[in-house]
């Protein structure tokens, strides 16, 4: 997702290949950590990063293109 982007539900489930359940407890959690923001328009659900959402998204990023040039695995 782009900064200033949202999505609605169904496109994050079919791109993740979660089951709607781990979906929505992912969100949840997401949510309550400040990194998107769920609200609802005209009756859709519609799911956007905060700017705190993009920052860690960017820093992950980061991490792991260190990671991938020094060769260190994630595990």
């Amino acid at each position: 997702m782009k900064k200033g982007g949202s999505s609605r539900p169904t496109h994050i489930l079919y791109k993740a290949n979660l089951s709607y359940a781990m979906m929505e407890q992912y969100l949840e959690e997401l949510t309550k950590k400040g990194l998107l923001i769920v609200r609802k328009q005209d009756e859709v659900k519609i799911i956007s990063l905060t700017d705190q959402g993009y920052q860690y998204i960017q820093n992950y990023q980061k991490v792991k293109s260190f990671m991938d040039t020094f060769g260190l695995d994630e595990e």
